[in-house]
């Protein structure tokens, strides 16, 4: 009989991976109970002892196998982590250790995540799925895992936000998919849902359903490189950052922002902006950062809060463009970018790029009251130098850049 067990035990051990929990310690004891050699089969006890392991006390029943969950073929597992991941997999493997926390299975071939995938795997806490090929998920596939904390689909083929995503969740990231609309109660019940990455989807403002964030506390949304035309007002109203940048936004109406009060950093470089209506940046009082570089901004909204970060940069000359001498090439002055009754820049010929940090706790390594340092750029190299605006205490810092032609200007 003792050999027999520990041919079982011997088969169990060779197929182990890491994950070994208490159970190990007490196969240990169970082993050097087992090799006691002052044990005989003329023990007097042995009659009220159990047929492996001579203890007077009762043991519960014991499968070694069970005792050292397997670990998926190819697969690397430690530590409740399971790395998945470069392995050219088309499918969820099986054998996934039942208390595995975190899972990695990017950069596979992964088409399809099925009903039962992630069956048994009850303290998931985070998913990695990124760089796969998946363009269906199952409506049921995440109720086994009611703990996942984490889930990253970015770079697949997805068309729409899974169903059903467990309630627990806290970051989702579809990144680089093909998603084009969020369906109404898509974040039904996910109170805990905190950041939503799906920048790089065809996602116009008609596919955001009006109720699709109902109930739902978002803090952080990206929605940039996307095919949105205006501010999108159907967003929750706790949202403490906002990147909506490199879309099509034209205009940033009155109404835009009245949802959110609380927003502290908003995105909007690298669109197609001329106007900010007036008044329509002073329903987010709380803001700090606001990005507006890349737009076509004749002057600087006005209506600004209390920033500490305000980018703004004009968008460089068409070659075809009626400030250009003939022969020389070189631009006219124009009206520089400005903003009404704050340190007028002087950003006329050869002064292309500002960056304006404002409030008076900003510095950049320097003390306040100090003259703040800035950047600038000759060609490809960067070079430290101090902004002859004289920056200081009560006046924004300006960092100038400048193109392979420009000189150093006055900023």
């Amino acid at each position: 009989m003792k050999e027999l067990f520990f041919l079982l035990l011997l088969l169990a051990l060779g197929a182990a991976k890491p994950f070994s929990g208490p159970a190990s310690l007490a196969l240990k004891n169970m082993m050097l109970q087992d090799t006691d050699e002052d044990d005989d089969d003329e023990d007097e006890d042995d009659e009220d002892d159990n047929s492996l392991f001579p203890t007077r006390q009762p043991i519960m029943p014991f499968f070694p196998f069970d005792l050292f969950p397997s670990c998926p073929f190819g697969c690397q597992c430690y530590s409740r982590v399971v790395h998945c991941s470069d392995l050219g997999l088309t499918s969820v493997p099986s054998n996934i250790p039942f208390d595995t926390r975190m899972m990695d299975l990017q950069n596979n071939r992964i088409k399809e995540i099925k009903e039962n995938d992630f069956r048994g795997l009850t303290s998931l806490y985070g998913l990695i799925l990124n760089n796969n090929k998946l363009t269906k998920i199952h409506p049921k596939a995440f109720l086994p895992v009611p703990k996942l904390r984490r889930l990253y689909l970015s770079h697949n083929l997805l068309t729409e936000i899974p169903a059903n995503l467990p309630k627990a969740l806290a970051e989702l990231r579809i990144h680089d998919n093909k998603v084009k609309k969020i369906q109404k109660e898509a974040f039904k019940g996910m109170t805990a849902l905190h950041v939503l990455e799906m920048s790089a989807n065809p996602l116009d403002n008609d596919g955001i359903d009006p109720a699709a964030f109902e109930g739902v506390t978002v803090f952080h949304i990206r929605i940039a490189d996307a095919k949105l035309t205006s501010v999108p007002k159907g967003l929750p109203s706790s949202l403490l950052e906002l990147h909506l940048d490199d879309n099509k936004i034209s205009t940033v109406e009155l109404e835009d922002f009245k949802r959110y009060k609380d927003l502290q950093r908003l995105g909007l470089g690298n669109n197609k902006i001329k106007d900010v209506e007036n008044g329509s940046l002073a329903n987010i009082p709380r803001v700090r950062e606001i990005h507006l570089e890349r737009n076509k901004l004749r002057k600087v909204p006005p209506g600004l809060p209390d920033l500490k970060y305000l980018q703004v940069r004009r968008p460089p000359w068409p070659p075809s463009h009626p400030g250009l001498c003939g022969g020389q090439g070189r631009p006219e002055a124009r009206r520089p970018l400005q903003r009404s009754g704050k340190a007028r820049g002087q950003a006329g010929q050869g002064r292309p790029e500002v960056v304006v940090r404002e409030g008076p706790r900003w510095r950049s390594g320097k003390a306040q009251g100090q003259p703040a340092s800035a950047a600038v750029r000759e060609g490809p190299r960067w070079r430290s130098g101090k902004a002859r605006g004289q920056a200081g205490q009560g006046r924004p810092e300006v960092s100038v850049r400048e193109g392979p032609r420009w000189r150093s200007g006055k900023a």
